[in-house]
Protein backbone atom coordinates (compact mmCIF):
# COMPACT_ATOMS: atom_id res chain seq x y z
CA UNK A 1 0.00 0.00 0.00
CA UNK A 2 1.48 3.59 -0.87
CA UNK A 3 1.78 6.08 1.97
CA UNK A 4 0.08 8.78 2.15
CA UNK A 5 1.28 11.75 5.02
CA UNK A 6 -1.32 13.12 7.78
CA UNK A 7 -0.96 16.79 9.24
CA UNK A 8 -3.32 18.48 11.58
CA UNK A 9 -3.10 22.65 11.54
CA UNK A 10 -4.54 24.63 14.45
CA UNK A 11 -4.09 28.20 14.89
CA UNK A 12 -1.29 27.59 17.57
CA UNK A 13 0.43 24.47 16.23
CA UNK A 14 1.10 21.79 13.32
CA UNK A 15 0.77 18.11 14.49
CA UNK A 16 2.34 15.44 12.26
CA UNK A 17 3.28 14.61 9.72
CA UNK A 18 2.56 11.28 10.43
CA UNK A 19 3.10 8.26 7.72
CA UNK A 20 0.22 5.94 7.27
CA UNK A 21 -2.29 4.73 4.42
CA UNK A 22 -5.26 5.39 5.44
CA UNK A 23 -6.71 8.29 7.76
CA UNK A 24 -10.43 7.86 8.91
CA UNK A 25 -11.86 10.99 10.52
CA UNK A 26 -15.87 12.38 11.33
CA UNK A 27 -17.48 14.44 8.62
CA UNK A 28 -20.41 16.42 8.18
CA UNK A 29 -23.32 15.90 5.57
CA UNK A 30 -25.93 19.12 5.84
CA UNK A 31 -25.83 22.36 7.35
CA UNK A 32 -27.83 21.21 9.90
CA UNK A 33 -24.56 18.75 10.74
CA UNK A 34 -27.04 15.62 9.83
CA UNK A 35 -26.17 12.72 7.50
CA UNK A 36 -22.61 12.23 8.28
CA UNK A 37 -20.24 9.37 9.67
CA UNK A 38 -17.09 8.30 9.51
CA UNK A 39 -14.67 8.61 6.32
CA UNK A 40 -11.59 6.76 5.13
CA UNK A 41 -9.11 8.38 2.79
CA UNK A 42 -6.18 6.27 0.87
CA UNK A 43 -3.91 6.35 -1.71
CA UNK A 44 -4.64 7.91 -4.80
CA UNK A 45 -7.76 9.58 -3.11
CA UNK A 46 -9.04 12.57 -5.65
CA UNK A 47 -8.45 16.02 -5.03
CA UNK A 48 -10.91 17.27 -2.12
CA UNK A 49 -11.78 19.81 0.29
CA UNK A 50 -14.32 18.38 2.90
CA UNK A 51 -16.04 19.53 6.24
CA UNK A 52 -14.97 17.75 9.34
CA UNK A 53 -17.04 17.33 12.34
CA UNK A 54 -16.06 17.31 15.54
CA UNK A 55 -14.86 13.90 16.74
CA UNK A 56 -11.75 11.39 16.11
CA UNK A 57 -9.28 11.70 13.68
CA UNK A 58 -7.07 8.22 13.47
CA UNK A 59 -4.18 7.48 11.00
CA UNK A 60 -3.45 3.33 10.28
CA UNK A 61 -0.40 2.21 8.89
CA UNK A 62 0.13 -1.61 7.67
CA UNK A 63 -3.67 -2.00 9.78
CA UNK A 64 -2.30 -0.93 13.03
CA UNK A 65 -3.28 2.42 14.36
CA UNK A 66 -0.56 5.17 14.43
CA UNK A 67 -1.68 7.80 15.72
CA UNK A 68 -5.06 9.09 17.19
CA UNK A 69 -6.32 12.72 18.09
CA UNK A 70 -9.59 14.38 18.60
CA UNK A 71 -10.27 17.59 16.73
CA UNK A 72 -13.26 20.07 17.17
CA UNK A 73 -14.58 20.29 13.87
CA UNK A 74 -13.04 22.18 10.98
CA UNK A 75 -12.01 20.83 7.38
CA UNK A 76 -9.88 18.68 5.72
CA UNK A 77 -7.75 19.05 1.94
CA UNK A 78 -6.71 16.01 0.12
CA UNK A 79 -4.46 16.70 -2.23
CA UNK A 80 -1.39 14.15 -4.03
CA UNK A 81 -1.45 11.74 -0.89
CA UNK A 82 -1.84 14.06 1.72
CA UNK A 83 -4.36 14.72 4.14
CA UNK A 84 -4.29 17.92 6.17
CA UNK A 85 -7.06 18.68 9.06
CA UNK A 86 -7.47 22.50 9.69
CA UNK A 87 -9.41 22.76 12.90
CA UNK A 88 -9.83 25.75 15.73
CA UNK A 89 -8.10 22.94 18.28
CA UNK A 90 -7.31 19.66 19.10
CA UNK A 91 -9.38 17.96 21.82
CA UNK A 92 -7.74 16.22 24.91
Amino acid sequence: MDVIILKIVTPESLVGPFECDSVHFIITDDKTGNGGGEYGVRSGHIRSVISVDKGNVTAYLDGKQVFETKVDGGFATVENNIVTIVTEKIIG
